[in-house]
């Protein structure tokens, strides 16, 4: 993988690779992009804008679902410049607050549109030890929590809009980085022995965890419309590392000055591979890196720990599912 990383080799499933970039991908698939409606969630930055702006370049309406304030009004003028005919809004979403994602959920269902694809992909990183406004830890709550919900929220949408609906999670290779027995349940507020990389790589682990059950579900219930996936888009310089400092910093900015992370528009492929490629569809519930399908860690294989943690999340989010 390594190696193949390094030469941009495309890859076996769907014939893109590490040096792929989002753009290229949406061109391919500009036919199943156009008149459809995806949410992406983040999207005032970094990965999350540059996938909104090239599903906005091939015809997609997508919703710019991120923390309201001058980025996210950045974002969108920045999409509304490059794509002046595009179909392209804003709506305030801060995944930290379960008030906030009812709200969006709300709103969005009142608009009357359909939802084709929901792209999970904001996410905080190795940050300080805190909590959200409801309690949970931050990275959990923030990661994997908060678009349980939403998902939750917007899944009867997904259902009823059609063929060929999809879930998009990003998740990240760091889900591999996490304590002895994966997810702590013993532990979820993460308060004995905080470690900011440790937690972010269980709340990434939670993200692979929650697409193959949520897919396992979906086929359970005899759902065939909707598809989850989740990925893991590459070592990307973003304002994600922004809590990153001391040895770890400094690894990453000596990683990005050697030419061995990807540029964001190459980050940003496999989301719109997953998003958009009917090539990844019989890999359904599957990881993705490099816009392939790859085996997550052992505990991103374990089916227990999948169903442990949606009957955990359900019952810690209960008194917010409504």
């Amino acid at each position: 993988m390594v190696l193949n990383y390094l030469l941009g080799k495309p890859g076996p499933v769907t014939g893109y690779g590490s040096a792929t970039t989002a753009a290229q991908v949406a061109a391919d698939n500009a036919e199943r992009i156009k008149g459809r409606v995806f949410i992406v969630t983040g999207s005032s930055a970094g990965l999350g804008l540059e996938t909104a702006t090239v599903l906005t370049k091939e015809g997609g309406h997508v919703i710019l679902a991120c923390r309201p304030g001058q980025k996210a009004d950045q974002a969108l003028q920045s999409i509304k410049e490059k794509v002046p005919e595009g179909q392209v809004e804003l709506m305030p979403l801060d995944l930290g607050s379960t008030a906030s994602i009812k709200k969006f959920a709300a709103e969005f269902k009142s608009k009357g549109t359909p939802l084709h694809v929901l792209i999970n992909n904001a996410g905080v990183m190795a940050c300080p030890y805190g909590l959200t406004e409801d309690g949970f830890e931050m990275q959990l709550g923030t990661n994997h929590f908060g678009h349980f919900l939403l998902t939750h929220l917007l899944l009867d949408k997904l259902k009823g809009s059609g063929d060929d609906c999809r879930v998009v999670c990003v998740s990240s290779e760091a889900h591999k980085l996490t304590p002895k027995g994966g997810i702590k349940f013993d532990d979820l507020k993460y308060e004995q022995n905080y470690s900011p990389w440790y937690s972010y790589g269980q709340s990434k682990l939670a993200n692979v965890l929650y697409a193959s059950e949520l897919q396992r579900r979906l086929k359970a219930d005899g759902v065939t419309n909707v598809t989850a996936y989740s990925l893991h888009p590459g070592g990307i310089m973003t304002d994600l590392q922004r809590h990153t400092g001391g040895a770890m910093g400094y690894l990453l900015w000596g990683l990005d000055s050697c030419g061995l992370f990807k540029s964001i528009p190459q980050g940003a492929a496999t989301s719109v591979t997953c998003a958009t490629s009917d090539k990844v569809l019989p890999h359904a519930g599957g990881y993705f890196e490099d816009c392939n399908p790859v085996k997550p860690s052992a505990y991103g294989q374990d089916a227990e720990m999948a169903k442990k943690l949606w009957e955990v999340t359900e019952k810690e989010l209960e008194p917010f599912m409504k």
